[in-house]
């Protein structure tokens, strides 16, 4: 049973952990062995910092005269970490058949990191790749994904952004765009903001359409 419940648009923004690759156990790995070298003994980061810029997550942590030197070591631990980093089902088969001009991902991760976790994945980039560091503020803030829409020449009031964290969610909202959340492991109340929440991009198809996309949910 297939179930239409997502707008006709002209593009689409995917956030990529989370949402396109499983990348959570791999993420706090690194972050651990990253907070091990640094003397961290305190992990209650590790139950915000998803979805969140990594330079953001270092700065709250240690002091503003070690932050880019802590910043490098974790893009380093991250981009050459990547093992048991995989894509989510139906992920594949979804991108594939959706135009290039028609997509981008969205990331809070830095560009060597977000490469190296799609290539881990055996995800094809698409053209339009916004990372960490391309905008002045990340998410929450919704300058990432205007930033995508602004790149794929798109009015960001007519794109579906899939997500997955509540950071991703907010800033995703705030950029006016219609908003899917997929189901992880986070609480209900987590994902209350989103316009539709679904199990995952495998419950997903889409239809190229005149001047856009026609994406359509199979009902649970």
């Amino acid at each position: 049973m297939i179930t239409t419940t997502i707008p006709a648009v002209q593009a689409v923004l995917f956030d990529m952990d989370g949402t396109l690759i499983d990348s959570t156990a791999n993420s706090h790995h690194c972050w651990s062995r990253w907070a091990d070298r640094r003397g961290i003994a305190d992990r209650s980061f590790q139950e915000w910092y998803e979805g969140i810029p990594a330079r953001q997550i270092v700065e709250a942590l240690v002091p503003a005269v070690e932050v880019d030197a802590a910043l490098a070591e974790i893009v380093r631990i991250e981009a050459t970490e990547t093992h048991g980093i995989t894509a989510f089902p139906g992920v594949p088969g979804l991108l594939a058949s959706i135009p290039d001009t028609r997509k981008a991902i969205v990331t809070s991760s830095v560009r060597t990191v977000a490469a190296a976790r799609l290539d881990a994945a055996g995800i094809i980039a698409p053209t339009v790749l916004v990372t960490a560091g391309e905008t002045s503020r990340g998410k929450p803030d919704p300058a990432p994904f205007l930033l995508g829409a602004q790149r794929l020449k798109v009015d960001p009031r007519k794109v579906v952004v899939f997500e997955d964290a509540p950071a991703g969610i907010a800033a995703a909202r705030a950029a006016g765009s219609f908003v899917v959340a997929i189901e992880g492991t986070r609480r209900a109340a987590d994902l209350a903001e989103a316009d539709l929440v679904i199990s995952g991009l495998d419950a997903v198809r889409v239809e190229v359409i005149d001047g856009g996309l026609q994406f359509y949910v199979r009902a649970a």
